[in-house]
């Protein structure tokens, strides 16, 4: 069957027809970590069983990585992508649900589709945050359900048959209209959901959904999944947490309070590190993911596994949320190092040398980095320097300047590290 790939207004990111919704350069996957864009070809699924070494290989096309989990990777490989978006169909007893949904690939919804089959109807498709390859393959995706199952007339079984879209709303209401925009585009208005309730029934939901935090939704009587909000890669950012009930206790009473696995989207990546539009911010989620992937009641005595955006599985969650937030403060440190050890600083004196950000890319990275990642290299690099000035460690220079130029503040200077 033949279907055509949306296009996209061309905007800012390299390499692809976009919407206005891709402005933002999404994510620094480097070709440090040494991935560059490797698929695998085949469409057949491969199970969990086989993932131990998934770091080492190749990412299958499609894949069980765990109980009713499927993966099904994006087909957009590239070095801001990887080996492409990771997709994750959630089957439950009776509907499944859809996390993220690539770019709109044509290879990819062919992988889709006999998956969607092989499952319960998807009654929900939850987007873990704005950017282009995990939303702008909505409309691909959601033409692809009704035709799956198109329905017979205007009855309430038909109407019920497309999934609601959901996300956690943006601070730039210009993302979600696009959003919102793209599903109406894709969508016969005939068979939105009616709004539950006493009000008129031709009344429809709103094709675009808001999460707030900590909503489930259930998948069985022995799991669901939870929303947490992760704002900081972009204010929308969101998390999942999987629940379950290892035990499968009858008693309805017993809700699933295990955590079994955290859906992260490029809040973490697999192989590689993340961009963040607020590292604040960012850092405070990293540190909210520790608390509960450490505190929550767990499925087992084995570590919270992460299921990322991007990149291989991890197995060892905690692990390595704590050595992203290592990574970060070895970066500010190695930025204060910079000012601190300059041959034109002069700490005797209490006089810093004043750098730019481009500077500061120079002196961290002496041997140079790829053109493809020294724009995500030197935004990270802005981002600490904002960061270390709401601490009261560095100051623009002059201080009342709009200049790129830094330096130590007066009671930082002689400070050693």
């Amino acid at each position: 069957m033949m279907r055509k790939t949306v296009a996209f207004v061309a905007g800012r990111a390299p390499c692809y027809r976009t919407h206005r919704w891709s402005k933002i350069i999404f994510v620094n996957r480097s070709s440090i970590s040494g991935t560059r864009g490797r698929r695998n070809t085949s469409s057949h699924p491969v199970s969990a069983g086989s993932m131990k070494e998934e770091e080492e290989a190749q990412i299958p096309d499609v894949s069980v990585v765990g109980s009713g989990i499927t993966r099904i990777l994006g087909q957009n490989p590239g070095p801001y992508t990887l080996q492409g978006t990771n997709t994750y169909l959630i089957a439950g007893e009776k509907a499944s649900l859809l996390i993220d949904t690539g770019e709109g690939k044509e290879s990819y919804v062919d992988l889709l589709e006999p998956v969607l089959r092989s499952n319960p109807p998807v009654s929900d498709i939850i987007l873990t945050h704005r950017h282009r390859d995990h939303v702008a393959g909505l409309p691909s995706v959601l033409k692809l359900i009704s035709s799956l199952d198109p329905p017979s007339g205007p009855s309430p079984m038909s109407l019920r048959r497309m999934p609601k879209v959901w996300k956690f709303p943006s601070d730039g209401a210009t993302y979600d209209l696009d959003i919102r925009q793209s599903i109406i585009d894709a969508t016969d208005p005939s068979h939105l959901h009616p709004q539950p309730g006493p009000s008129d029934s031709s009344e429809k939901t709103p094709p675009l959904k808001i999460l707030s935090e900590h909503q489930e939704f259930p998948l069985s009587a022995h799991s669901k999944l939870q929303i947490l909000h992760t704002p900081g890669h972009t204010e929308d950012s969101i998390s999942c947490l999987l629940f379950e009930d290892p035990e499968r206790r009858t008693d309805s009473s017993k809700k699933p309070e295990s955590l079994s696995a955290i859906f992260v989207g490029d809040t973490i990546l697999g192989g590689s590190s993340t961009i963040f539009e607020d590292l604040i911010t960012y850092l405070r989620s990293l540190h909210k993911l520790l608390r509960i992937s450490t505190t929550t009641n767990r499925i087992s005595d084995s570590p919270v596994r992460l299921f990322p955006g991007h990149g291989p599985l991890i197995q060892n969650g905690p692990d390595l949320i704590q050595r992203n937030i290592d990574h970060r403060l070895a970066r500010e440190k190695q930025i204060l190092d910079c000012f601190r050890l300059h041959p034109s600083s002069q700490p005797s004196s209490g006089h810093s040398c004043v750098l730019t950000a481009e500077k500061l890319i120079e002196l961290m990275y002496p041997v140079g980095l790829p053109k493809a990642v020294y724009p995500a290299a030197l935004r990270g690099v802005h981002q600490h320097l904002h960061k270390l000035r709401a601490e009261g460690l560095v100051d623009r220079w002059p201080s009342d300047s709009t200049d790129q130029l830094w330096r130590l503040t007066d009671n930082n200077t002689n400070k050693s590290t």
